[in-house]
């Protein structure tokens, strides 16, 4: 049975591989934003969890590795501070979109929320929260 450690020394170069097919077509445009962390970790997240229900710690660990796949931030606490804006933006999305759900802590959030959700769903709403966030960006930008 294979560990997470070999899970992500194998399935890294796998990872990269999707990655650049992703943004082949200019995705990324002018750089890495909230909302292409959150649609490439729905890609990662099945390196990161292998079989298992995804956890908190798990969608926080893909978006990471999204930012360091991407060369994104200057360093590891720059990018780990980059995986915890996009993980308080998925919490703010789950808040903003399920009912029941209190406005806490990212991590509270996303940990009550993942508890009874399989893998898919976890991707399913990783690509709604890129998608819901996308458009709001862009008006702030004012692109």
């Amino acid at each position: 049975m294979a560990t997470l450690t070999d899970a992500l020394t194998t399935g890294l170069w796998t990872v990269g591989a999707e990655l650049s097919v992703l943004h082949a077509s200019g995705v990324a445009g002018g750089g890495l934003t909230g909302p292409d962390l959150l649609a490439d970790a729905a890609v990662v997240l099945p390196v990161v969890v292998g079989h298992g229900r995804p956890r908190s710690v798990d969608v926080h660990t893909a978006l990471y590795r999204v930012a360091e796949a991407r060369g994104a931030g200057r360093d590891r606490p720059h990018r780990l501070r980059l995986a915890d804006e996009a993980l308080e933006m998925f919490a703010a999305y789950l808040v903003a979109e399920e009912s029941g759900l209190p406005a806490a802590r990212a991590k509270d959030v996303t940990r009550d929320w993942l508890a009874p959700r399989a893998q898919t769903d976890t991707q399913r709403a990783l690509r709604a929260a890129a998608a819901y966030w996308r458009p709001i960006l862009a008006t702030v930008s004012g692109t």
